[in-house]
């Protein structure tokens, strides 16, 4: 009897995270966005992606030094973020010439569709490819720049499309490991994002970012993906929101990958 109880109190649990799985992976009911798109500065463009149910934005944000070609950063956020919140984030690196290409997420803010793994595979590499068919933009030094459930996003470029660097910022291995941390088996997952053979399988440059009290993505995940890439993982006493809470202590970490990336191609 008791068994029969727990057994269907388990199923009655499973079900209910089968069924609200996308709401709590993209909780795009709790995030707002400003009606209209308001760029930050004239140095900003609004390039908008197309897929089946709409259009889905990007704000490609120039540098600041007036470059007139230069390398970009293509930025995929975390799942409680809209692209409208970002732009002052990455005064650092447009000051130095670098451009940034924030992707926003179907159904989030003014963007049609409705988020789930496929669907953002296909933005992420639809926005690269317009991203590197620009005159203005050293294709050659594209790199991936994620942070939190943004890890995913990204890593779907890996294989399909040629990225300079990959910098993963309080990322994840992949949501099967979620899904065992709350007693449920993987094939119950709509999306997967195998972040971390991902890693492995990428050849360039990689650096790896995660706060050590971290308890949203826990950290021996944050050193699981740095092993896989074979470099040392950079960490602050921290948790998962604003960590290292300094970004230009973050940015000042980030730079030996981004010059690597300049001196590489400077080398060719």
């Amino acid at each position: 009897m008791v068994m029969a109880a727990l057994a269907i109190l388990y199923g009655l649990y499973a079900g209910t995270l089968y069924l609200f799985q996308g709401q709590m992976l993209y909780p795009t009911q709790y995030i707002s966005a400003p009606e209209v798109a308001r760029l930050p500065d004239e140095h900003s463009e609004l390039i908008p992606v197309r897929i089946a149910a709409g259009e889905v934005e990007t704000w490609l944000l120039k540098p600041l030094n007036g470059a007139t070609r230069y390398p970009v950063l293509i930025h995929t956020h975390g799942n409680g973020d809209v692209i409208d919140a970002l732009p002052s984030l990455f005064r650092w690196p447009r000051d130095r010439g670098w451009g940034v290409l924030l992707v926003e997420y179907p159904g989030y803010g003014r963007s049609a569709g409705q988020p789930g793994e496929a669907l953002i595979r296909e933005v992420v590499q639809k926005a690269y490819d317009q991203l590197a068919a620009r005159e203005d933009v050293l294709r050659e030094q594209i790199v991936g720049y994620d942070w939190s459930l943004g890890g995913g996003a990204i890593c779907t470029l890996v294989g399909e499309r040629p990225l300079a660097g990959l910098i993963l910022r309080s990322s994840f291995t992949g949501l099967a490991e979620f899904a065992h941390r709350h007693a449920v088996p993987a094939f119950l997952l709509h999306d997967r994002y195998d972040n971390l053979s991902a890693v492995r399988r990428y050849r360039g440059p990689v650096a790896i970012f995660h706060g050590e009290q971290d308890s949203t993505i826990p950290y021996r995940m944050g050193q699981a993906l740095a092993e896989a890439a074979g470099v040392e993982l950079h960490t602050w006493p921290c948790g998962h929101n604003a960590c290292p809470g300094d970004e230009d202590i973050f940015w000042s970490a980030v730079q030996p990958l981004l010059d690597r990336v300049t001196q590489a191609t400077e080398s060719r």
